[in-house]
């Protein structure tokens, strides 16, 4: 992935950018997700990821941990010529409002805006293990982390474990890095790879459910 080209082109797709009120400039494709799907994402978060996968080289795939209802996955997608790849254990009862499968309804809204992606039914750090997880010359070039943070050690175990599937420059987005178990899991993963990460980005919101970056989020470059 070409991560100097990601960073230069957030300034000119966002109104305000810099800011806690940093929001798309073309806002639309986004709403229309929203409007449909389930998601707990905003346009700013999904245009940040959105134009990381066009900076993508050849080959390269998106991967998320925790997808719900593939609204993070379908703005990442959308419009891009990429395939993407969706880890969740479909445990979000509480929120899905109604008795289907999430996973039902992911493959359902994906079909629907016609993304290409892959849905493995699993959970971090289990799925790591996973022998047709090694995704050979399909390097991960942007991984967007919206996983497990109970604890600063699960969300250390949803960072650390995609590092060897990484391409050689590739771009680590982490959700709701307001969370004080995100930032000490960050931190962590930063001290044990001084050479190899380092954090270009992290912008905390006011609170949580905030209309630009939700929970706050964090980037990571990686360079192998």
């Amino acid at each position: 992935m070409n991560i100097r080209a990601w960073a230069e082109s957030l300034p000119k797709h966002f109104f305000a950018w810099g800011s806690v009120n940093a929001y798309p400039r073309n806002a639309e494709p986004y709403c229309k997700v929203m409007d449909s799907v389930q998601g707990m994402t905003t346009p700013s978060n999904m245009l940040m990821l959105n134009l990381a996968v066009q900076c993508m080289k050849p080959g390269e795939v998106y991967l998320e941990v925790g997808t719900w209802r593939g609204a993070t996955l379908i703005g990442a997608l959308l419009d891009n010529d990429a395939h993407g790849i969706a880890i969740d254990n479909d445990t979000m009862n509480d929120h899905d409002g109604d008795e289907q499968s999430s996973q039902d309804v992911w493959r359902e809204n994906v079909m629907r805006f016609g993304v290409d992606a892959t849905y493995i039914d699993g959970s971090v750090p289990e799925v790591w293990s996973r022998p047709y997880l090694a995704m050979g010359n399909r390097p991960v070039g942007v991984y967007f982390f919206d996983g497990d943070k109970s604890t600063p050690e699960a969300a250390y175990d949803g960072l650390a474990g995609v590092l060897p599937f990484l391409a050689d420059e590739a771009l680590i987005l982490i959700d709701d890095a307001n969370e004080m178990n995100i930032a000490l899991a960050a931190a962590k993963l930063e001290r044990e790879n001084p050479k190899q990460l380092m954090r270009l980005l992290w912008l905390p919101t006011p609170g949580n459910c905030w209309t630009c970056f939700w929970d706050g989020v964090m980037a990571l470059a990686f360079k192998r």
